[in-house]
């Protein structure tokens, strides 16, 4: 049996929908250690556990008279209460959400392998053939920052906390620099491209098209992923102590 680690919980968590994870709370067999990733998971989607679980440990007969709380005029067309949702139910929404995160993490590696591609095409035509004289410092930075880009998708995707965000921070302010030199660029030779402006255009639009997702990526990986971050410091914390 594989050992349960702070980092496999955080995993499993991560692809439990809230209702899930409130439910696993409320049956108070949780280790010390489940509880804490589980309540971190929760307050990393901005939900308060604790409020929520202290909302359900009302007296039993508040909660009825609250679902039994219908305006007179409403009840003709609603007599009952809305019922909760049962663990069958809980079951498949979990389902769902866990088949959506996977179909969601086909679609970005699918995005990473083609983007990659393109980069080692690109890369082996500079280095040989005709293209070899046209290699120059500031493309290869270009493309080792957008490989680096590639890198920070799959640790987002992968819920790993590679590094530190400030660097993909970094890293999204470069690749976001080199675009709007190349469109700044294009748009100073539109006035000059006579035949060549579908070429021009068509060329800028692929670009653009290419960095959209990896703009994204890095931003959803640096800004608003807090629950990586924040598991990664604490098991550092806990290892270090």
């Amino acid at each position: 049996m594989s050992e349960i680690t702070r980092e496999s919980l955080q995993q499993r968590y991560a692809d439990l929908v809230d209702a899930e994870l409130l439910r696993l709370l409320r049956a108070h067999s949780l280790t010390e250690l489940a509880r804490e990733v589980a309540l971190a998971e929760l307050a990393g989607r901005g939900i308060l556990a604790e409020a929520a679980l202290a909302a359900d440990a009302a007296p039993a007969e508040l909660q009825v008279d609250a679902e039994l709380d219908f305006p007179a005029d409403e009840f003709a067309r609603n007599p009952q209460a809305p019922r909760a949702p049962t663990s069958a139910m809980t079951r498949k929404s979990a389902a769902a959400e866990k088949r959506r995160g996977r179909v969601w993490n086909v679609l970005w590696f699918g995005y990473v392998s083609f983007v990659g591609l393109i980069i080692v095409l690109d890369l082996v035509g500079r280095l040989t053939g005709l293209r070899a004289a046209y290699v120059s410092v500031v493309k290869m930075l270009t493309l080792a920052m957008m490989t680096a880009g590639l890198v920070g998708i799959v640790g987002w995707r992968l819920r790993r906390a590679w590094l530190h965000p400030l660097l993909w921070v970094a890293c999204l302010a470069v690749n976001l620099a080199w675009l709007g030199s190349e469109c700044l660029e294009s748009w100073n030779e539109l006035g000059t491209a006579g035949d060549d402006l579908p070429i021009i255009l068509a060329g800028t639009a692929i670009v653009v098209a290419l960095y959209l997702p990896l703009f994204w990526g890095l931003l959803r990986y640096a800004f608003t992923s807090t629950s990586i971050w924040r598991g990664s410091r604490r098991e550092a914390d806990a290892t270090q102590a």
